[in-house]
């Protein structure tokens, strides 16, 4: 299998897609490695004493909130909050996409630029400027940057696959991710299995290309 590096690509004109198995080698401020969804339920389950395999991650991140022994927002900011990259990492970053997309919580992106220049980042939920700016990140799930203790629940998309879809299809960003697939050169994935459900989804309603 041939590797495609850094100088064989087009990144100005590409669109960068991030998986959580992307920031799995990046640490968190607790000096731990960043968790998969699968890890991240694990960890839920742990917390509340029940098997990981009965529960979905919405249930378990409700239950958390719900009890007063735990604090949920805490939980998740020290998890997802970037403490520092590998140089792989910021290699791909650094590049100078058209568009960085992603479905991960954690904000690895905008730590990588934070000594650079500030790179335009926003949430599903967010309105969306008349003109986006090149090397945007979009965050499709949510991003713990706009998280806070009263918003925990609903900024960070916990759901399972057909509420993911839906939710996308109805945020203003929707729109511009078909555009954007639709025009550029190519849709580099880093960090997601070929079996990945939570990509696969993105693309059921685009055309073929």
């Amino acid at each position: 299998m041939s590797t495609v590096t850094p100088d064989a690509i087009d990144p100005e004109g590409s669109i960068l897609f991030l998986g959580s198995g992307f920031s799995a080698e990046a640490h968190n401020i607790r000096g731990e490695n960043l968790p998969t969804g699968r890890s991240l339920r694990e960890t839920f389950a742990k917390i509340i004493g029940v098997d990981p395999n009965d529960y979905d991650l919405q249930t378990l991140a409700s239950e958390i909130d719900a009890n007063p022994d735990f604090n949920l927002y805490e939980l998740l900011h020290e998890i997802f909050t970037v403490r520092d990259l590998t140089g792989d990492q910021q290699e791909i970053l650094h590049l100078p996409w058209l568009r960085i997309y992603t479905t991960n919580y954690d904000d690895a992106v905008e730590y990588a630029f934070r000594k650079r220049h500030r790179i335009s980042s926003f949430s599903y939920n967010e309105e969306k400027p008349r003109k986006l700016p090149e090397s945007s990140i979009i965050h499709l799930h949510g991003t713990i940057r706009s998280t806070t203790p009263e918003n925990v629940l609903s900024q960070l998309v916990l759901a399972e696959e057909a509420y993911i879809r839906q939710h996308f299809e109805k945020s203003p960003w929707y729109d511009e991710f078909a555009r954007d697939i639709r025009f550029s050169t190519a849709c580099f994935f880093v960090g997601y299995s070929l079996s990945d459900y939570r990509k696969s989804i993105y693309f059921k309603s685009q055309q073929p290309l």
